[in-house]
């Protein structure tokens, strides 16, 4: 990475961190050109809960990402292709706070203080596709570099500059941007075996190369053990799969490991 990016990058991960927000280094060089610097250096499960001391920021040739969620007090709505970014423009209250992606934009709205569980290939009713970036998630940050092209907050009404702003500034996220899904009737949220099984998973974590596939396995095992049905394990799976997955499993994998545990439970 050019050294003079790198020290921008370091100025704003730990301007981000100073300002409350919490941030984690994304790079991997491992990654084929399409995926590189999209995923976390680092285990980040903990800072979803609170973000790292400012002087902790160490990450030589590392991008930036920006933990979303109430951590940093946003939510981010991502449109990864031009048509879905107009039609979010003309159908939906505009936000000073966009960012352009390699394929789209993001577009940042302050957390409304209750849980936003993120998703992907989400329908508007107007029929395009959008992808929410809530609790316990990230995207990437300007000024991060990823395919040759560089992330950064574009000049619009209410943004002239093109600068970042601070939450407060931002128009609050309307949850009903995120339908949540339907959870089974296996689903008790005041079930100790279902909560200590959730607990339970969170101490899982899953690298490829590193045994990753057996420990999503146990993962998906030990949510069947807890009581979950289909459909409320792989809920609780995929929540597990943003933060605790490196490289996060595709939805149809995580789907078939919680119908292998359901099959070996009923042996």
């Amino acid at each position: 990475m050019d050294p003079d990016l790198q020290q921008r990058i370091t100025a704003v991960a730990r301007y981000l961190l100073s300002a409350g927000q919490s941030v984690i280094p994304i790079a991997d060089s491992h990654d084929t050109p399409e995926q590189q610097r999209k995923r976390p250096a680092i285990k980040w499960a903990a800072y979803c809960d609170a973000a790292m001391p400012v002087e902790q920021w160490d990450y030589p040739g590392a991008n930036v990402g920006l933990v979303t969620g109430v951590v940093s007090g946003v939510a981010v709505i991502d449109c990864d292709s031009q048509g879905s970014v107009e039609q979010w423009l003309t159908s939906k209250p505009a936000t000073p706070l966009r960012v352009r992606t390699r394929r789209g934009m993001h577009f940042y709205y302050r957390h409304p203080g209750e849980y936003i569980k993120s998703a992907s290939g989400l329908k508007d009713p107007v029929g395009f596709e959008y992808d929410v970036k809530g609790d316990r998630s990230y995207v990437l940050a300007p000024p991060s570099m990823r395919g040759g092209h560089q992330y950064q907050v574009m000049p619009c009404t209410g943004n002239i500059p093109g600068r970042w702003l601070s939450p407060d500034q931002l128009p609050v996220f309307d949850m009903a941007w995120r339908p949540e899904t339907v959870r089974d009737s296996t689903w008790d949220d005041h079930n100790p075996e279902i909560r200590d099984g959730i607990a339970y998973i969170r101490q899982i974590y899953a690298k490829e190369g590193q045994g990753g596939d057996k420990a999503t396995y146990r993962a998906a095992v030990r949510l069947i053990q807890s009581g979950l049905g289909e459909s409320a394990a792989l809920a609780a799976l995929m929540e597990w799969n943003e933060t605790n997955a490196e490289p996060p499993w595709r939805p149809r994998d995580l789907l078939r490991k919680v119908q292998c545990a359901m099959s070996e439970a009923a042996r």
